[in-house]
């Protein structure tokens, strides 16, 4: 759990040192959502110590209030070696409700709550006993937080924490930029 909240931590540093450089260089002055602002972008998750790429498409109903629904591919992990080896892949789909707080022109904190579901392939090979699979999804809550800083009027970088409640339990780091439109 330690190295999980380092990689939190080191990756929502990364998204703010990107962000305050391009801060200084876009030469437009960042805004706030507004009601009816929709946002569509692209991540890098990180979960289970498997390396995640998804997109995520947000819609703002008021300037403190947001739906955010994405999607989230992890790739393949193979363990073992040898006579026996793994692996494991998996996806997750979620829609979650965020409550914005603006800490400051350009930034935005928020919290999230919602639903997430997880489907999850595993696969062994066995050498000689021959190769087994099974697949397995779940659906379970969503409790987290993140922040926004726009880069522009119309560009947002954003780093996240979620813990997912399905297929055990799962904490989820992810950081992309999002495009509003």
């Amino acid at each position: 759990m330690k190295n999980v909240f380092k990689v939190a931590v080191v990756a929502i540093a990364m998204v703010m040192a990107a962000a305050t450089a391009g801060a200084q260089t876009t030469g437009t002055t960042p805004t706030m959502l507004e009601k009816g602002d929709q946002v569509a972008g692209v991540k890098l998750a990180f979960g289970e110590g498997n390396l995640g790429v998804g997109a995520k498409y947000q819609y703002s109903f008021t300037d403190r209030i947001r739906v955010d629904g994405s999607f989230t591919y992890f790739l393949p992990k193979t363990e073992g070696s040898g006579i026996t080896k793994s692996t494991v892949s998996f996806f997750e789909i979620s829609a979650n409700g965020h409550y914005l707080f603006p800490v400051h022109e350009g930034i935005n904190v928020y919290a999230l709550a919602g639903l997430g579901y997880v489907n999850v392939t595993a696969k062994a090979d066995m050498g000689e006993l021959g190769d087994y699979s099974a697949g397995s999804s779940d659906f379970g809550a969503n409790l987290g937080g993140g922040v926004d800083y726009f880069l522009s009027e119309k560009m947002i970088l954003n780093a996240e924490a979620k813990y997912m409640t399905c297929a055990g339990g799962m904490f989820v780091v992810s950081a992309g930029v999002g495009f509003m439109f």
